[in-house]
């Protein structure tokens, strides 16, 4: 007979220009906290609030994705976001999933800095009806004055603290630095052998 728990989906998407150990961590933690079965890791075609385009492309991106979760079972890339034209809302990305996960339990991963930016999502009522958000808190963050929509069903969870990131990355490539042990060696090989960020 077949298990009737539903399978839990975590849905983790970003510019990831590049991916760096502080989104690895954040999704474990994630995942450890509420019990996830698999997250998907879906790097972003054009995002809607974001003023800056990605620095590399949306191939390199998806590839330095796979590199990085490459020895872990519980973690897939998606490129479902990257092959739709236009910009990648939320929802377009929830409904996708929704269809080919129809059983799944699903979940929004997102940093506590997001959880502010919610009431501004496109279709944030149809997205809050398919899936329950997670939102990583790390120290010294609060949600005591954020407004959240009424009908957002959510969970915190802790994470690591893990002050880095992709812009730091790149401004440290660009300067001929080390970014050893910023993100995965795999990730950092793609990197160079496709220079760049020069």
């Amino acid at each position: 007979m077949p298990d009737a728990t539903p399978q839990r989906i975590g849905l983790f998407g970003g510019s990831f220009d590049p991916i760096h150990n502080g989104h690895l961590i954040m999704a474990q933690d994630a995942c450890e906290h509420l019990n996830l079965d698999r997250i998907y890791f879906i790097p972003a075609g054009e995002a809607p609030l974001r003023s800056n385009k990605p620095h590399s492309l949306a191939e390199d991106r998806f590839a330095m994705v796979e590199a990085a979760i490459t020895d872990n079972p519980s973690f897939e890339a998606s490129d479902v976001d990257i092959k739709r034209e236009g910009i990648s809302y939320s929802i377009h990305t929830v409904n996708d999933f929704s269809k080919t996960h129809p059983e799944a339990h699903l979940f929004w991963i997102a940093g506590a800095d997001q959880a502010a930016q919610l009431g501004d999502w496109r279709r944030i009522d149809d997205i809050a009806k398919r899936v329950d958000f997670i939102f990583l808190q790390r120290d010294g963050n609060s949600f005591e004055n954020i407004q959240l929509p009424s009908n957002i069903r959510h969970h915190l969870a802790p994470t690591h603290n893990f002050d880095v990131s992709s812009s730091e990355i790149r401004q440290r490539l660009k300067e001929g630095l080390s970014a050893n042990y910023f993100l995965p060696a795999t990730v950092l090989d793609y990197i160079k052998s496709r220079n760049l960020y020069q």
